[in-house]
């Protein structure tokens, strides 16, 4: 009697797991998509759009430790945008933890442009960077609440560029 108790509850414990772990990919495949959008958005320079991915109260965390609220992060990007004429922004997302109508993501990222400098010469930029993305969900939409840099590298025409680049 025991060995069936055992198994019975041990198929109890994975019958309950089983619909978290499909929650979580079924956030985890919206978020990809709102990733999606948002570098679609950037490559459109269409800051409206992007911004409807972010809370009021977003906060982005720069390498240095400066916070951005949201306006400044979207004048951040559109003063970027002003000199990238061409961008491919690429995420993966390499760990998601869902608690409710939070998901907290480790993302890895790669954005690869074209940008011109002051004398309108072209240079091809690279960038890679992990960070740690706090959505939230409320009126049936995951949000982008916060945005955490942890690593990251740039280089320009194949060159690195000195962390100071990055504002380490």
């Amino acid at each position: 009697m025991r060995p069936i108790l055992g198994t019975m509850v041990i198929g109890t414990l994975f019958a309950m797991a089983g619909p978290a772990h499909a929650d979580d990919a079924a956030v985890q495949k919206t978020l990809l998509a709102n990733y999606a959008k948002i570098s679609d958005a950037l490559r459109k320079s269409d800051f409206a759009a992007v911004s409807e991915f972010m809370t009021t109260d977003y906060v982005a965390t720069q390498p240095k430790g400066q916070k951005l609220n949201r306006d400044q992060a979207l004048a951040a990007m559109t003063q970027q945008r002003e000199v990238m004429f061409s961008a491919d922004w690429q995420r993966k997302i390499s760990k998601l933890t869902v608690n409710q109508n939070e998901a907290v993501a480790t993302v890895q990222s790669r954005m690869f442009g074209i940008m011109s400098d002051p004398q309108g010469q072209h240079h091809k930029l690279l960038m890679i960077t992990s960070s740690k993305d706090t959505w939230v969900k409320g009126g049936g939409r995951w949000k982008l609440k916060s945005y955490r840099f942890l690593t990251g590298s740039m280089s320009l025409d194949g060159k690195p560029l000195a962390p100071a680049a990055l504002g380490k």
